[in-house]
């Protein structure tokens, strides 16, 4: 075979290897739960707090330890604002935050102080799941950083190992990308559309 050739199927080869690797992580760990897995308090090992209200309203404590909140006007000043799940909407082809979405696997935290808005998404599974507020999702959360929902019960090891999972997915789905295409920026990558784009 000529040279070109090999090119060619070098390329494609490349290309759906990055198709693969970004869908396969999205349907793994991205994690669709219920407004009401939601509601309650979830607490990373960081000392951050996040505490969800049925009215929509959210209490944080210590969100300034997050990476993410140095994007915020006033990141020790966070202590309340009002949450909502992505959703698609009819008149766009964008997700929007919307409080009457009942189930989602990103939620949008807005901060009624500090010009702040965050996304948090949701990875593990529905029982399991871990809540990682961030920018980038393929870059994910510090491991003290991943919140989890705190129950009555001792913290559950498929909890633990769910946000393991996550730090993990993030950077297989890094390295993949790198590996496929040496030469290029890594793309964004929002599993809320792929989610969406599944159902």
């Amino acid at each position: 075979m000529g040279r070109k050739l090999w090119r060619s199927i070098a390329a494609v080869g490349a290309a759906v290897a990055l198709t693969v690797s970004c869908g396969w992580v999205a349907v793994i760990h991205a994690a669709e739960i219920s407004a009401d897995q939601v509601e309650g308090r979830w607490t990373s090992d960081g000392g951050t707090s996040l505490t969800f209200q049925e009215d929509h309203t959210f209490t944080a404590e210590h969100f300034d330890r997050l990476p993410v909140a140095t994007d915020c006007k006033a990141p020790s000043a966070l202590p309340s604002g009002r949450w909502a799940f992505y959703a698609p909407t009819e008149s766009s082809q964008f997700n929007t935050a919307e409080e009457s979405a009942t189930r989602g696997t990103v939620v949008s935290l807005i901060f009624s102080a500090g010009d702040c808005e965050v996304d948090a998404y949701l990875f593990g599974d529905e029982d399991d799941s871990v809540m990682c507020p961030t920018r980038d999702p393929d870059v994910g959360c510090p491991s003290a950083g991943y919140l989890e929902r705190t129950t009555p019960r001792l913290q559950s090891p498929k909890a633990t190992s769910s946000r393991r999972s996550a730090q993990a997915s993030s950077t297989l789905l890094r390295s993949s990308v790198n590996s496929a295409r040496p030469n290029m920026a890594l793309e964004h990558f929002d599993p809320v559309d792929v989610a969406f784009d599944r159902a």
